[in-house]
């Protein structure tokens, strides 16, 4: 099958999919194409950057584009740049520790989502729309491009080999209900794209967190569990339990005994083997964004207001 050049922030699932329709395979049930493609039969997940089917895609694709580096490539067409804040090398490196990417971790909406106006320019201009990366990062409701709703739609939690092009008039608004969701939107995009501009401020972030809640050592259970807890009620009051609620899988799902996401973010156990989900460590970031030097001129808070 030939690949379909990627367009500038598509996902690689999204180029897979356009040169299914655009090839002879159109009609190949879903069986058979795997078995072509000699890929495991799997559904294709917006945000599981990593997967073994992901890799296999991507690499297949990296074939083809010799003058951009593999981790720019990842950055650009997965959803692995909020993953950056987690990961502390290289993201060649750190997808073969990644085994499983945790994302009931995060309570918020993973399936696939669109913005209208992209699909319809796209069209008049490509003659297809596709799925962008960027519109499916960690809470993403809103188009960075246009200030305006994403649209998703009950059938679209896995991908069904569509183009957004052909749920237009049949996906629902995503709607925001919350201020902080607001806010959130220019926080991820932002600091996703300064991720992928400078490799180090990741790094540099989480320094700054542990400056500013003032941790010069590594935790333990017994000497910081409270005052990590006492910590956290802080953040709880400035953030609100809805935040919780709708950003925390744990919290969603009304555990009784919910994990304290500020010390799953601070905390560093040795015995976890794989990647833990970066949302821990968004919220924290997200919590603490106007206290953090290393976000001065990286966060525009004036970001969301053309538009509602």
């Amino acid at each position: 099958m030939i690949l379909e050049t990627l367009q500038q922030d598509e996902h690689v699932f999204s180029g897979l999919v356009r040169s299914k329709l655009l090839s002879g395979q159109r009609n190949m049930g879903e069986r058979r194409w795997f078995k072509h493609l000699e890929l495991a039969r799997k559904k294709l997940h917006a945000q599981a950057p990593f997967s073994d089917q992901c890799t296999k895609i991507l690499q297949r694709y990296r074939a083809h584009y010799d003058s951009k580096s593999e981790y720019d490539f990842w950055l650009e067409h997965t959803t692995t740049a909020p993953w950056v804040i987690t990961l502390d090398q290289e993201v060649s490196s750190a997808k073969r520790r990644l085994r499983a990417s945790e994302l009931t971790s995060f309570a918020g909406h993973r399936g696939w989502r669109f913005c209208a106006e992209c699909a319809q320019e796209e069209r008049e201009t490509l003659g297809f729309s596709y799925w962008h990366s960027s519109h499916h990062f960690f809470g993403a409701m809103i188009c960075a491009k246009h200030k305006t709703p994403l649209f998703t739609h009950q059938k679209l939690h896995m991908h069904d080999y569509s183009l957004p092009q052909e749920w237009l008039g049949k996906a629902e608004e995503m709607v925001i209900q919350f201020e902080w969701q607001l806010q959130w939107q220019s926080f991820i995009y932002q600091l996703c794209e300064a991720f992928k501009a400078d490799l180090t401020l990741a790094t540099r972030i989480k320094q700054n967190v542990f400056e500013l809640l003032k941790i010069d050592r590594k935790l333990t259970h017994h000497f910081d569990k409270e005052r990590i807890n006492a910590l956290f009620k802080g953040m709880h009051l400035d953030l609100g339990e809805n935040f919780f609620v709708e950003m925390i899988g744990r919290y969603a799902k009304g555990h009784k005994y919910v994990s304290n996401p500020l010390w799953l973010t601070l905390y560093e156990e040795k015995s976890f083997q794989r990647v833990r989900s970066p949302i821990y460590w968004l919220v924290t970031i997200f919590w603490l964004r106007e206290k953090l030097s290393t976000l001065d001129g990286v966060i525009n808070h004036e970001w969301h207001s053309t538009k509602h």
